[in-house]
Formats: structure tokens, C-alpha cells, sequence
């Protein structure tokens, strides 16, 4: 026989959970590892029958109405909207009269027969020649040849020898000498 407070055994299955696990642990594993559910469906949820759109009118199919055509309701309502004259009188009218207009004469090149055009046509068919490419062992070999001679020559200083020099007065600080 089994003692009152002993939990019954994890094998039977009519034993809820909350009867044998720490309630804390319980409250963990809720908190941890089942989200929040939403609760919100699209589904209808009443017992019934579910739509079937089988209707040919809701899919455009079959026989359908004609609608007439022409322009949108507000297009309409502004165009039957009356235009008093005297704002039609404004509209900009063009002036003309009578003087001669300075004719521009814009020089056209001619290409009688289209030679300039054939000359530039062969131009484009000769291609370039192709760029020669250096190796770049002897790139190297003429750059490290550069970099010597730079490093052998004697380095010049920035006043000649003969230029007067600017005295240059130092105050020393008394504090630091003793």
C-alpha cells in the first residue's frame, strides 16, 4: 500500500501533471518554453458550412453586367461646371505683326558622297594594339634599383655651408639645473 502522501506512480495515465511536479518548475516551464498564444482566428468558428467561392459573379466568370464606360464622376462634375467669359478672354492670345524675323544662319558641314563618315567607319574597324604587359620581376628589379640609388647618394644638408645661420637662444630654467 501506498503512503497518502506519495504522488501516485508517472506511468498512470489519468494523473494530471500539476499532481506530481514542483509547482515551480511547473511555472518555469510555462514561462519558458509556451509563449503566449493569440488567440485570434481567422477561421470561421461556428459549426456550419464553409464558404466555397464557387459563385461565378464573385471569380468575374460567366455572364456579367456591362458597365458603361466613359470618364470618372468627378472629371464629369468639373467639366460641367460653367466658365464665365470674361476668364476665357484672359486665355494668352499670340501677338503678330507685321516686321521681318532675322533669319539665324547655322553653318551645316557638308560630306558630299559621306567620305567622313566612310573614313571614320574604317577608323573603327582597325582595332589598338593590345597594351604590352611588363613582368613584374623586373618592375621589382628597376624599383629596388631606384630605392638603392636613393640610399647611396649622400644626403645634402638644409643650409650650404657658407649661409648665415640664425642664432637660436635657449632660457633655461633655473629650477631644472639645480
Amino acid at each position: 500500500m501506498a503512503d497518502e502522501d506519495t504522488p501516485p506512480p508517472v506511468e498512470s495515465p489519468g494523473v494530471p501533471i500539476e499532481a506530481i511536479a514542483d509547482p515551480e518548475l511547473l511555472a518555469l516551464v510555462e514561462k519558458r518554453f509556451r509563449p503566449e498564444l493569440v488567440r485570434t482566428s481567422h477561421l470561421v468558428s461556428y459549426a456550419g458550412e464553409l464558404p466555397h467561392h464557387l459563385d461565378p459573379a464573385a471569380w468575374r466568370t460567366g455572364f456579367l453586367a456591362v458597365h458603361e464606360g466613359g470618364t470618372p464622376p468627378d472629371i464629369r462634375d468639373v467639366l460641367r461646371e460653367a466658365t464665365p467669359q470674361a476668364q476665357l478672354r484672359d486665355l494668352f492670345r499670340p501677338v503678330y505683326s507685321d516686321a521681318p524675323v532675322p533669319l539665324d544662319r547655322i553653318e551645316l558641314p557638308l560630306d558630299p558622297g559621306g567620305r567622313a563618315a566612310f573614313a571614320e567607319l574604317r577608323a573603327a574597324l582597325r582595332r589598338e594594339p593590345l597594351p604590352f604587359v611588363v613582368r613584374s620581376l623586373e618592375l621589382v628589379d628597376e624599383e629596388q634599383a631606384r630605392r638603392r640609388a636613393f640610399l647611396a647618394a649622400p644626403w645634402q644638408p638644409f643650409l650650404r655651408d657658407d649661409e648665415p645661420r640664425r642664432e637660436v637662444h635657449v632660457a633655461i630654467e633655473p629650477s631644472l639645473t639645480a
